[in-house]
C-alpha cells in the first residue's frame, strides 16, 4: 500500500439467506400518519397483515407484544430514531433475529443501516413492486399460493392473470375431488371456489373439506353466477370469507379482494 493511501473499509452485506418470519404480520413504524397509510394500503393489497406504530417508542413496545414477521422502519423520527430502534431490536434476544426492512430518503444510509443489523433497505418514496420483491425473500410461497377451484378453464385462466404477475402460484382443479387431491398436495393460502360443477360441486366440496384437518381453515372465496339462496347459504361449511359474483369480476378486482381476505386472515407458522 502506499504511503497515505487511505485503507479500503469493507463493505457491509445483507444476509445471503433471510432468516424465515416468526408470523406473517409487518410491523410499520414511521411517524408520519400519511407514510404510515401508504404503506398500509400498499401491504393489505398484496395480501399481508399489517400492524403500525407511530413513533419508535411505540415500535419497540409493539415489537415486542407482536412479534412480527418483519418490522418496515423509517430512519428519521423525532425523539427515538430509525437507528436507534434499529439497535435496540438487535440488543434483545427476543427481537433480533426479526428482518427489518429501513425506509430511508438518502442513499448514504445504506452503509449504515446493513451495519447496525439491517436485512434491507428502501428509498423513499416507496415503490410498491420493489418493496414488495424485497418482503417476498422473507416469505415463501404458502400463503401466497391461492386453488381456484372451477370447471369453466377460460374463466380460470383469466382470473390466473392478475395474480401471477404479483407473485402468487395458482393452481387450478376442475371440480371438487381434483381440488382435494391438490389439496393433498399442496397447502394454499386461499381458495377460489366455484359452486356449481360437474362432478362434486362447491357445497360437496365444503362438506369433504372440514374433514380433512389439515386444510379445513384454509380461508375460501366463492365465485358464483348464481344468486344464493337463503337454503343455498345453509349449506355452506367452513371459513368462507367473501360471495363474489362472476360476471362483476375483473382480475384486478379479485386481487384486491384475496388481498383483503389474506390480510385479515392469521397466516400459518
Amino acid at each position: 500500500m502506499a504511503v497515505g493511501e487511505a485503507k479500503a473499509e469493507p463493505r457491509p452485506v445483507p444476509p445471503a439467506e433471510p432468516p424465515r418470519p416468526r408470523d406473517g404480520t409487518i410491523l410499520v413504524i414511521d411517524d408520519n400518519a400519511t407514510a404510515r397509510e401508504a404503506l398500509q394500503k400498499i401491504l393489505n393489497h398484496k395480501g399481508f397483515h399489517v400492524e403500525t406504530a407511530a413513533s419508535g417508542d411505540e415500535g419497540l413496545r409493539r415489537a415486542r407484544q407482536l412479534h412480527p414477521g418483519v418490522i418496515m422502519l423509517d430512519a428519521v423520527m423525532p425523539g427515538m430514531d430509525g437507528r436507534a430502534v434499529l439497535a435496540a431490536l438487535k440488543a434483545e434476544p427476543e427481537l433480533t433475529d426479526i428482518p427489518v426492512v429501513l425506509c430511508t430518503g438518502m442513499a448514504d444510509d445504506r452503509k449504515e443501516a446493513f451495519r447496525l443489523g439491517a436485512s434491507a433497505y428502501v428509498m423513499k418514496p416507496v415503490e410498491p413492486d420493489h418493496l414488495t420483491a424485497i418482503l417476498r425473500r422473507y416469505y415463501g410461497s404458502a400463503d401466497r399460493r391461492a386453488l381456484v377451484v372451477d370447471d369453466d378453464a377460460d374463466l380460470c385462466q383469466r382470473l390466473r392473470e392478475a395474480p401471477e404477475k404479483e407473485g402468487w402460484e395458482v393452481d387450478v382443479a376442475a371440480d371438487g375431488r381434483e381440488a382435494l387431491a391438490s389439496l393433498a398436495k399442496q397447502r394454499p393460502g386461499v381458495i377460489l371456489l366455484d359452486l356449481i360443477m360437474p362432478g362434486m360441486d362447491g357445497f360437496e366440496f365444503l362438506t369433504a373439506l372440514q374433514q380433512q384437518e389439515e386444510v379445513r381453515a384454509v380461508p375460501i372465496v366463492i365465485l358464483t353466477a348464481k344468486d344464493l339462496t337463503v337454503a343455498d347459504r345453509q349449506r355452506l361449511r367452513g371459513p368462507i370469507e367473501k360471495i363474489l359474483q362472476k360476471e362483476s369480476l375483473s382480475p384486478d378486482q379479485l386481487l384486491a379482494e384475496v388481498g383483503a381476505v389474506m390480510a385479515n386472515h392469521p397466516r400459518r407458522r
